[in-house]
């Protein structure tokens, strides 16, 4: 008796699994790259259309740019990666394209973190025709002032956005936001010549004879890390920004990088996903790239952290973050640079003060107010630059920590003149926590030491 076939474990196409598709029998994955590969051939914009047009073909390429891909670094997946690089320069044969250039876009950037070396030499190529091309934002750009007001600050970043509304990030100065991506959006052209110079692709070819698919001869990696967009930043972290094109290359990264986190939200949490907080440690580097960077790239500085902390609630700096081996010694670093060539910068302030929220460890308070205390003299950044009501519950209930608030208090190390947020932290933790909690020994001790003091206004205040 002959025995029944089983039925192909593949519906549409492959999907990039751990174990692919592309090693069962049925697998369409050749049809659709033959196809592809003619199409490319012939450079047909109708037999373009109706292959991007094919419902299989549409509901594969949404969904592998979707969601965060961690098996792309094996031999099968290069395959698949060679398809979708494929069937994207179909699409860009295409006179009137159908298909959602967002979506497009958002493809190319998943190729951007998911090709392998070998593959690299594709790379020129997509940052020129889709990465760094205005046209796939030319509809966003459009109605730039509407899309600011769409994303609510404190969204969660691993949840998925949704075309129409992965454009946006709102804050109060949307107008400046909407100023700030228009220039940076115009500048398109000088950042993909950055990039490419910085992530050293320029020189990137095709082999001749070419690589085979059968073989690696630089192994299945990728060819560029998911953070790429920080990557000269990082460098010139690394070198202490001696370099005279320091500026130039700094502001053309933080103009990508609001870009993404402004325009492509869903690729940077989604897709890449790089971590509010390394997404910070990183943008932080600029603080430390030198005694003057920081400086001559405020403006952005400023913006791209302001894109960064609509998520600030999901920051954690006790997880690991790849590529430091502390956040401490990191935060540590911050401060000492902070009092050396700070002179009390509002932004520098801003990074300084985001790891003091209530919900951050008590250490790197600790740090702050006892082991550097000269950060207190220069933190002038003001109270309506931070959301004061994260700095102010819960309560603080750290007798040591509370000590110091009163302590700092009552020697002038922390006045509303010039350290006007930790001033009014302190005022608050200390007057809240005698007054909550009463009977407890602390607040007894903290009450008594109010008493004595000889400043009756700041006495009224904490009692």
């Amino acid at each position: 008796m002959k025995k029944e076939k089983l039925p192909s474990k593949v519906d549409c196409l492959p999907c990039l699994g751990l174990v692919p598709s592309t090693i069962y029998e049925n697998s369409p994955l050749p049809l659709i790259m033959g196809l592809g590969a003619y199409v490319n051939a012939t450079q047909s914009p109708q037999l373009a259309e109706r292959l991007m047009t094919v419902q299989g073909v549409r509901i594969y390429m949404e969904s592998v740019s979707e969601e965060f891909r961690t098996t792309t670094t094996h031999w099968f997946a290069r395959l698949e990666i060679n398809l979708i690089a494929t069937l994207l320069e179909v699409y860009l044969l295409i006179e009137n394209p159908m298909v959602n250039i967002q979506l497009v876009h958002q493809i190319a950037l998943f190729l951007s973190i998911s090709m392998q070396t070998c593959d690299g030499y594709l790379l020129p190529r997509l940052f020129d025709r889709v990465i760094f091309n205005k046209k796939f934002f030319r509809s966003e750009v459009t109605d730039l002032g509407n899309q600011l007001q769409n994303l609510q600050i404190g969204q969660d970043p691993n949840q998925t956005v949704s075309s129409s509304t992965s454009t946006a990030v709102y804050q109060d100065g949307s107008l400046t936001r909407q100023k700030h991506l228009n220039v940076a959006l115009d500048s398109l052209e000088m950042i993909n010549l950055c990039y490419k110079k910085e992530l050293g692709i320029e020189g990137f070819h095709l082999l001749n004879p070419p690589d085979a698919l059968t073989a690696c001869l630089y192994g299945t990696g990728p060819a560029l890390p998911s953070d790429w967009n920080f990557l000269p930043i990082v460098h010139l972290y690394n070198i202490d920004g001696k370099r005279e094109d320091a500026t130039e290359v700094t502001v053309r990264c933080l103009q990508w990088s609001l870009i993404l986190e402004c325009m492509r939200p869903a690729f940077v949490c989604c897709v890449a996903h790089i971590t509010v907080t390394s997404r910070f440690c990183r943008l932080a580097c600029v603080l430390l790239a030198g005694n003057d960077l920081f400086r001559d790239t405020k403006t952005w500085l400023d913006e791209v952290l302001q894109a960064i902390l609509v998520y600030q609630d999901y920051l954690d700096f006790d997880k690991p973050v790849r590529g430091l081996k502390s956040f401490y010694d990191f935060y540590r670093q911050i401060l000492e640079q902070f009092v050396a060539v700070s002179y009390g910068d509002p932004v520098f302030g801003r990074f300084v003060l985001v790891p003091l929220q209530q919900r951050h460890n008590i250490k790197l308070k600790k740090l702050v107010w006892c082991e550097l205390g000269a950060v207190l003299r220069f933190l002038s950044t003001p109270v309506s630059k931070v959301p004061i009501e994260k700095f102010l519950e819960p309560c603080e209930t750290d007798p040591d920590l509370l000590y110091i608030y009163l302590n700092s208090l009552a020697q002038g190390r922390v006045k509303e003149t010039f350290c006007p947020v930790l001033y009014r932290v302190a005022v608050h933790h200390v007057s809240t926590y005698i007054t909550r909690y009463p009977d407890l020994p602390a607040a007894r001790r903290l009450a008594q030491m109010v008493q004595a003091l000889g400043n009756q206004e700041l006495k009224s205040l904490l009692m």
